[in-house]
């Protein structure tokens, strides 16, 4: 059983520990959660029935199977700023992007986000190549070809400077040979930086509130058993329980 003293010496080392865990640099090296939004909208479809109607969609005048305009929300809540953030967006097989654009939302403003500097040199050697053989009705190498089918389905920005609290927006037109909404793949190029839909961080952040409160509740009957023992007037039951409260939600949550 312990002393009044061990149980001081232990609140002290939980204070202690509680600190260091702010104040150690270990922060930066966390994972971050962005969180994205997806939004699917259909522009027009292509229907080929004989027996009833046909429907044609055409873009910039050329036949299109399905259109659709995909807008992409990602979110940066944390309290931490991360430079050079390379977001890579994909969709699947059967589908072309037509036309894209990345902004970023600042000083009450949107600013353009350019492609990344060598995607965009792979972007352009790949499209210039792919269209001068088309335009000579010469052979199109395999190789080209498997290029040109994934950038034309892929695009990477690059965020300089993605500021805490502050989102970005990426937006396309993009061609689906089936009738079904498009679904982007979305991954930030970075070590502490990881994407995930906006609902699973939403229930993550609830589990992760259980936890915190279990763990808290659990410090804090413990330490409730001590005070019992060792507190022998009202002042000082009022006084440690107190502290005692304090210091378990704040252990709790550096803990976890």
């Amino acid at each position: 059983m312990l002393t009044l003293n061990e149980t001081l010496i232990l609140i002290a080392v939980y204070v202690g520990g509680f600190i260091t865990n702010i104040l150690i640099p270990k922060n930066e090296k966390k994972v971050v959660k962005f969180r994205s939004r997806v939004k699917i909208n259909t522009i027009g479809t292509s229907v080929k029935d004989n027996k009833f109607y046909n429907t044609q969609v055409l873009y910039l005048g050329k036949p299109a199977n399905n259109l659709y305009l995909v807008t992409i929300e990602l979110k940066n809540d944390s309290s931490r700023d991360f430079e050079k953030v390379e977001v890579a967006i994909a969709f699947g097989d059967g589908v072309g992007i037509y036309q894209s654009y990345g902004t970023y939302f600042f000083h009450d403003k949107w600013n353009s986000v350019p492609l990344e500097a060598k995607y965009q040199q792979t972007f352009r050697r790949v499209y210039d190549e792919w269209q001068l053989k088309t335009e000579k009705q010469e052979v199109i190498p395999n190789t080209l070809n498997d290029e040109m089918s994934l950038v034309n389905k892929q695009r990477i920005y690059n965020v300089d400077l993605f500021r805490r609290n502050s989102w970005a927006k990426f937006e396309f037109i993009v061609d689906n040979i089936k009738i079904q909404d498009p679904l982007p793949v979305i991954d930030a190029k970075h070590k502490n930086i990881q994407v995930v839909p906006a609902s699973d961080e939403q229930k993550k952040k609830l589990t992760d509130l259980i936890w915190m409160a279990s763990i808290g509740t659990l410090i804090y009957l413990l330490s409730l058993y001590e005070i019992y023992l060792y507190c022998k007037t009202v002042p000082s039951v009022i006084l440690w329980t107190t502290i005692t409260g304090i210091l378990s939600g704040l252990l709790a949550w550096a803990l976890y």
